[in-house]
């Protein structure tokens, strides 16, 4: 547990990595596996 989820224990915290320029098969398959999310793009809302 980090120091901002035990602050703030009602929030959910998602891990993930930014990648603008892609990522490998193995990275994709190695975040999967560890329930890490990926994302190539920024969202705005």
């Amino acid at each position: 547990m980090t120091v901002y989820q035990k602050q703030n224990r009602e929030t959910i915290v998602i891990p993930a990595f930014l990648s603008l320029g892609g990522f490998t098969k193995d990275a994709i398959s190695l975040c999967s596996e560890k329930g890490v999310g990926v994302s190539e793009k920024i969202r705005h809302f």
